[in-house]
């Protein structure tokens, strides 16, 4: 193979000078030509997106209230149940106490009820045992008043352990309330957002921090309407951050696909997880990912700068053949097509734009 530097010399030459045919016709063009490549193809791919972290949170708040205090800073690591935020809990508390003491009412009631109860069934049971043993000496009438009042009595208990219940939950939701006034980290991470001032009043919803998760990444990767269906899981990649090259490159796979194309731009979701990122990586960087797809059936494949004006020019028996081709996708700096071309044939790359078909030429293969 030549070198290059040698051939665009000998190129240089050939256009300055030219070159006459042998029988004095029209001189051969010179141009450059290379193989047309055959086959089943690894086909280059360039997906983008964005690193993320699993673990990131958004930490809002439920009740409203006034920031008291504010103990986690913006980049300071905390660890899963450490105070981020407080606001004021003393209407809470109040709220707490009494619930506490209205719980502890009925449950007083439960017991008055629960005693009456009981003081009318020994009542009764008495009563059954002087009727068994003389009969005439109990009315049948006072046997039903006293059953009567039994009954009252249990429906009363009933009443009794059912308030129970609805002051023990008043009890809780006051529990909660006051619970609510105090934010948590609910994993470990990385403070990215700090928004919350310690005398600020805010609302239900509001959010305050945001987390970024201290371990795993992972990418978020967009694939267009021709890579659907194409990019399966296990596909190797491998990734890059366009901003940053000097932080280095990571191998992975795709972990999952979604299964369908998502809103009007028809793309398809895909995520890479990267359990040990290269120093440097956080949350937030945009990402490429390159991936080599099999074509799963024989294609042709030609540089980009071999098509002009939908054809390609095959160099035999020293002159061009014009071939119409139909481009059926891309493939980095190449092109898949469909044509009357087969792999190995010699196809022109350079000197193409002057060409017709059955011209001679001059071939500098590379």
């Amino acid at each position: 193979m030549r070198s290059h530097a040698g051939f665009f010399v000998t190129f240089a030459l050939l256009l300055a000078c030219g070159a006459e045919s042998p029988k004095g016709g029209p001189s051969p063009v010179p141009v450059v030509t290379t193989l047309v490549r055959g086959g089943e193809l690894s086909i280059p791919l360039t997906l983008r997106g964005e690193l993320v972290s699993p673990d990131a949170a958004t930490v809002a708040t439920e009740v409203a209230g006034v920031v008291v205090a504010v103990p986690a800073r913006v980049g300071q690591r905390v660890a899963a149940g450490e105070l981020l935020v407080a606001l004021d809990n003393e209407a809470a508390k109040i709220g707490e106490r009494l619930g506490e003491a209205r719980l502890s009412q009925a449950e007083a009631a439960v017991e008055a009820r629960r005693a009456a109860a009981d003081k009318v069934r020994s009542g009764r049971d008495r009563l059954l045992l002087v009727h068994q043993s003389r009969p005439e000496s109990v009315a049948a009438r006072e046997l039903e008043e006293i059953e009567l009042v039994l009954a009252e009595a249990h429906a009363a208990l009933k009443v009794a352990e059912a308030d129970v219940l609805a002051r023990r939950a008043e009890r809780d939701v006051a529990r909660l309330e006051r619970r609510r006034t105090v934010l948590l980290a609910p994993t470990a991470g990385v403070v990215m957002v700090q928004s919350a001032r310690v005398g600020d009043r805010v609302s239900p919803g509001e959010a305050l921090v945001q987390l970024s998760g201290a371990g795993p990444l992972e990418a978020i990767l967009e694939a267009g309407e021709r890579q659907i269906g194409r990019i399966e899981a296990g596909t190797s990649l491998r990734l890059s951050i366009p901003s940053r090259p000097d932080l280095g490159t990571a191998e992975t796979v795709v972990a999952g696909v979604a299964p369908a194309a998502d809103g009007p731009g028809r793309v398809q979701w895909l995520r890479a997880e990267l359990p040990d990122p290269p120093p440097g990586w956080v949350a937030g960087f945009a990402i490429d990912g390159e991936a080599g797809l099999k074509s799963g059936d024989e294609q042709v494949v030609v540089p980009r700068d071999a098509l002009i004006r939908g054809v390609v020019f095959v160099v035999a028996d020293g002159k061009a053949r014009e071939v119409k081709v139909e481009v059926r996708g891309e493939a980095g700096a190449d092109v898949v097509v469909r044509g009357e071309l087969a792999g190995g044939e010699s196809v022109v790359i350079r000197g193409n734009e002057a060409l017709a078909d059955g011209m001679p030429v001059a071939e500098n293969p590379i």
